[in-house]
């Protein structure tokens, strides 16, 4: 019994951590760096909301695939004006949260990556199943959900 427990103890602890890295750069330095005339700024920040916690957040824009940020973690980069589809998922969920940004020149925008309270309430409530039901009638799905919480002129 105590093996068992113990076993159930690493594999919880080894999950946990298998999100506190980043496949992403922080590129702290580029939010010092001007801002090209076309260009627009991005900044992708994860919360640091314990559930699902274990899960890293997969990035992708415009289909290209930048990496996974973890728990607190950040990344910043620039990108043409212009619309660009946004994709936020984790590779253990069949369903994806999408958006679609219209950048606008020297703008920089921060969106937040967060759990869907939703998916965390099913998970809650009804275990894995609950969470995956409920995602997949969901218009936006997957375990996180996507949102601009700022968007302001670049300043040198």
């Amino acid at each position: 019994m105590k093996t068992a427990f113990a076993l159930c103890a690493v594999a919880l602890v080894a999950a946990l951590l298998s999100a506190c890295g980043s496949t992403l750069p922080e590129n702290a330095a580029l939010a010092l760096q001007p801002l090209g005339a076309k260009a627009s700024r991005l900044k992708l920040v994860r919360t640091d909301e314990p559930t699902a916690s274990s899960a890293p957040a997969r990035i992708r824009i415009d289909g290209r695939e930048l990496g996974s940020l973890g728990i607190g973690q950040s990344t910043i980069l620039d990108v043409s004006s212009g619309a660009h589809k946004i994709v936020v998922d984790y590779w253990g969920h069949p369903n994806v949260f999408a958006v679609t940004l219209v950048a606008q020149p020297g703008i920089v925008y921060t969106l937040e990556i967060a759990p869907r309270p939703d998916v965390v309430k099913a998970g809650l409530v009804a275990g894995g199943i609950g969470a995956l039901t409920q995602a997949s009638a969901s218009e936006h799905g997957g375990a996180f959900q996507l949102r601009v919480i700022k968007a302001e002129p670049f300043r040198k």
